[in-house]
């Protein structure tokens, strides 16, 4: 079995990092603070010689391209090399049917491609709506469990205003870390999942303290959840 790559990926300029192989919701407002957003991942992908895919709109990837440009002053021909843009239409969908199947393939095609490169992927979820919502949201679960050992990180980017709560509750416990902006500041938070699954495995290597601890997780949770109601509260103004 393989082990998962420690190594951290510097998220963003403002010192948020994460582990290889992570799995990243980012819940913004509006497509100003995601190109923002993006323009500073993606520019720290290039300085690493990373693979910078951006899964979307193409009037997003042109923004972005913008963006990089004018604050960073990379060149046309660096943007080339390093970052790829992927239309969503082709990518999530197979004659306009989501299928995850067909996703994994694409996924593992350039994993194949680019075997000894760090690979930044960003898939922007603005297009998911009630009828597909329930299959994406697998997929996402499944993301997780499937690329966490690889040289990757995963960024799946949402409007916030586009989802219900309780659609925000379910999409943040299928990724290890939250990315939100608050005021001016970016932060990063990791998810209720993986804090209450962590916690749980340690509790198993005791089994009645594991028992006794349940309670303790019931409240841990009632907490976290109580967070995560007011980033989204804040989100939602």
């Amino acid at each position: 079995m393989q082990t998962k790559n420690k190594n951290e990926v510097l998220l963003y300029p403002e010192n948020i990092k994460v582990e290889m192989g992570s799995h990243v919701i980012l819940l913004y407002k509006d497509k100003t603070e995601l190109v923002e957003f993006l323009g500073k991942y993606f520019y720290e992908g290039i300085k690493n010689n990373d693979i910078c895919i951006l899964i979307g709109e193409n009037i997003t990837f042109v923004d972005v391209q913008k963006e990089i440009q004018n604050k960073n002053g990379i060149s046309q021909d660096e943007l080339s090399r390093n970052v790829v843009y992927v239309d969503y239409k082709g990518f999530y969908l197979t004659n306009g049917q989501f299928h995850s199947k067909e996703i994994f393939e694409k996924i593992d095609g350039v994993f194949s491609k680019y075997p000894d490169r760090t690979i930044r992927v960003t898939g922007d979820g603005s297009w998911v709506d009630k009828k597909n919502f329930n299959d994406f949201y697998q997929y996402e679960v499944e993301v997780s469990k499937k690329y966490n050992d690889k040289n990757v990180v995963i960024v799946c980017t949402y409007l916030s205003k586009q989802l219900s709560i309780e659609q925000v509750i379910k999409l943040t416990q299928s990724h290890a870390h939250i990315l939100f902006k608050e005021g001016s500041s970016w932060n990063i938070s990791e998810t209720v999942e993986r804090e209450i699954y962590e916690k749980q495995i340690n509790k198993l290597e005791e089994f009645t303290s594991f028992t006794v601890g349940r309670e303790l997780k019931m409240v841990e949770l009632k907490t976290k959840i109580k967070q995560l109601e007011k980033i989204i509260d804040d989100l939602k103004k």
